[in-house]
């Protein structure tokens, strides 16, 4: 099939189906600072509790229904990680960081007021893989871990929404930045 045929068959194509799904989906980034605190050293491991003030981002993709009137209920897959350095050691010093990365399950309610604003309130399934380098100490570990969000965000145009997340978990306090670009 020639291109200059197949380029207006998708388009069309994919309007129709934008028209007949009974839901919204949407490519999702989200960026921001990581803050934990702690009693320090915990079950004989070294975590984000002892850093200074580290990053958080995630990338997915995420579906939308509308439930009822302007009520939504919104959920997807994530991926995403974080990275922090300890407290007063020097970033060029690789020998004193935090990585950890995830794979995630965010499942959350939301309401629209006046077709702009969104607020919503949930919680993000994780299935984590923490890195740890304490000068001669290296800490891997598996585990599951439950988080509660909450955000507001803002939309730009019909398929541009950028808003706020926080995102809060035992020891740690997340603040990003989010984009969702509704394809359909």
């Amino acid at each position: 099939m020639k291109l200059k045929y197949f380029i207006p068959i998708f388009a069309l194509a994919t309007a129709t189906a934008a028209n007949a799904l009974p839901f919204k989906i949407a490519p999702y980034g989200e960026f921001g600072w990581l803050w934990a605190d702690g009693d320090g050293i915990s079950d004989s491991q070294i975590g984000f509790e002892d850093s200074d003030i580290g990053l958080r981002g995630q990338l997915g993709a995420i579906i939308r229904k509308t439930v009822v009137a302007d009520l939504f209920v919104q959920t997807g897959i994530v991926a995403g990680g974080a990275f922090a350095q300890y407290k007063n050691k020097p970033l060029v010093d690789n020998h004193y960081y935090l990585k950890r990365g995830h794979f995630g399950i965010p499942l959350s309610v939301g309401y629209t007021f006046i077709d702009k604003i969104n607020v919503q309130a949930g919680t993000q399934f994780n299935m984590e893989h923490s890195d740890t380098h304490y000068v001669n100490h290296e800490y891997h570990a598996y585990h599951a871990e439950f988080d509660f969000t909450a955000g507001a965000s803002y939309n730009i145009t019909e398929n541009n929404e950028l808003g706020i997340k926080l995102t809060i978990r035992e020891n740690e306090t997340a603040l990003g930045v989010s984009y969702n670009y509704w394809i359909f």
